[in-house]
């Protein structure tokens, strides 16, 4: 679901499928890589959409 809405550009609900991801265990690494192949299939703004929900590690 994170990737479908990344590639829709619909940032709000990217968010919250992200947050959903790593309640269950994805990690900030995972997403990364799913903005990635977003990336490449749909475009730069659909990385934009995916940064903007990531978590620094810390």
């Amino acid at each position: 679901m994170t990737g479908i809405f990344i590639t829709e550009l619909k940032g709000k609900q990217v968010g919250e499928w992200m947050e959903a991801a790593r309640v269950n265990g994805a990690s900030e690494e995972q997403l990364a890589e799913v903005g990635l192949i977003c990336l490449l299939t749909a475009g730069i703004p659909a990385w934009f959409e995916a940064s903007d929900s990531l978590i620094e590690n810390k």
